[in-house]
């Protein structure tokens, strides 16, 4: 809870934080989904729904925060003191991530205590991860729904019973409509379960889970994508988003060799910045700041604004132009793909350090795949299985910021705590042994 208690931002509602209020402020009074800030109030697709819908019902508990009006965001109001229990909530939302983690590895473990505690201690000690957390935005939010996710998927797992994977289908349904990314997560395993089906003996309960998956996610998800079909004539999650983070990140296929070991230098959480600095030309590592005009991110942002305005001057809608902008940007990464798949590398890397205890939780993380693979833990494999989806997917088709990957780590501290635990067993036979 000393969380709650740390400095907190001056404003906690810049950037993403004004999307999610404008958000929740118009389904809270208008009872309609819209970013809007002015003018009429109309329904829009905008971003996913289900953090702004849990905003909309706090400003409903809570009169301080029940306060907030749009002037905040246009900073004609001082809201700074209004959003304590929204902050709170993000808190609370790490504390139970840990506690769930606790109980998931009580799971795996046959109730052994000590990785318990290091799974869930890696969660609430891992600060860098959650720096950002009294920022108004859904992460602490998603970093709850994954663990609930994960700790669903090993009860089912272990259940053995068809019935039980409601529940992991149902939080999945959730986590998607808080980050969209895993509406692919999803289609990936559902095509899983259908290989299961197809390839393992028991068919016909592979089958059942495969059709109640497929039930209850769609259920969950799929009238919200309808709305959106009726708004667009596009079946989203969210608004056409994914050429922006492609953008972003094909633009990194245009470093050089120098730049790319700069790349590794700079990523490198703490002192990597000024490593780059010591060790590369200026040149070579100028591109990578954040808030360099002419750094690769801003370079990135400026080449998708410049292609969507030219459709848009030609007449296409936003909807349309975005689209195009997005599967042209595939294109030139697929006739380019040995280049994309080489950067991959220090992008998937620059992604790794969301964890302050990487370098002992990443070779876990390995060490608990190959333990899965090979002794058929399906149960642990199952844990691992979405962080592995994020690690890949957001290098391949983002920048992979750091914060991107707070997703994975529900799975980092699974898999530190199982690995701790085998030293630590390893550790006591060696000195009995002697």
């Amino acid at each position: 809870m000393v969380l709650g208690n740390l400095p907190k931002p001056d404003h906690p509602d810049y950037a993403d934080a004004e999307e999610f209020l404008a958000s929740a402020y118009n389904l809270s009074t208008k009872l309609t989904f819209s970013e809007r800030t002015s003018g009429t109030i109309e329904p829009e697709i905008g971003r996913e729904p289900l953090y702004p819908l849990y905003l909309a019902v706090l400003m409903k508990a809570d009169p301080v925060f029940g306060q907030f009006d749009l002037r905040c965001l246009n900073k004609e109001r001082d809201c700074n003191q209004i959003y304590k229990s929204a902050q709170w909530s993000n808190s609370v939302f790490i504390i139970l991530s840990g506690l769930i983690m606790f109980f998931t590895v009580r799971m795996i473990s046959g109730n052994s205590f000590f990785p318990s505690i290091v799974s869930g201690l890696h969660i609430w000690l891992n600060y860098h991860s959650y720096k950002n957390h009294h920022y108004i935005i859904s992460d602490p939010f998603s970093l709850l729904l994954m663990s609930a996710f994960i700790f669903s998927l090993v009860y089912a797992v272990q259940k053995d019973r068809f019935l039980f994977w409601i529940f992991p289908s149902l939080f999945l349904a959730l986590l998607t409509l808080v980050k969209a990314v895993f509406l692919y997560f999803a289609f990936l395993l559902l095509v899983i379960l259908l290989l299961l089906t197809v390839f393992q003996k028991n068919k016909i309960f592979f089958l059942k889970i495969f059709f109640l998956t497929f039930l209850v996610y769609g259920l969950a998800v799929g009238p919200w994508m309808y709305r959106n079909y009726q708004i667009s004539d596009y079946p989203a999650i969210t608004e056409i988003r994914g050429g922006i983070a492609l953008s972003k990140r094909s633009i990194l296929n245009n470093m050089n060799i120098h730049q790319y070991f700069a790349a590794l230098t700079f990523w490198t959480r703490g002192a990597g910045d000024s490593l780059a600095k010591n060790f590369f030309s200026e040149k070579n590592w100028k591109p990578f700041e954040l808030y360099n005009p002419e750094g690769f991110y801003n370079l990135g942002l400026q080449t998708y604004y410049k292609r969507l305005n030219q459709l848009v001057g030609q007449g296409m809608s936003q909807t349309e132009a975005s689209r195009i902008v997005e599967r042209r940007l595939l294109e030139e990464i697929v006739n380019n793909l040995p280049k994309h798949l080489l950067v991959t590398f220090p992008v998937f890397y620059r992604g790794l350090w969301v964890d302050e205890f990487i370098l002992i939780s990443f070779p876990a993380f390995i060490w608990a795949a190959l333990l899965a693979w090979k002794n058929r833990r399906y149960d642990i494999f199952v844990c691992l299985l979405p962080s592995m989806f994020c690690l890949l997917f957001y290098s391949l088709f983002s920048p992979n910021f750091p914060r991107y990957q707070l997703l994975s780590l529900p799975a980092f501290s699974l898999s530190l705590g199982l690995f701790l635990e085998m030293l630590r067993g390893r550790i006591f036979r060696n000195m009995l042994s002697k």
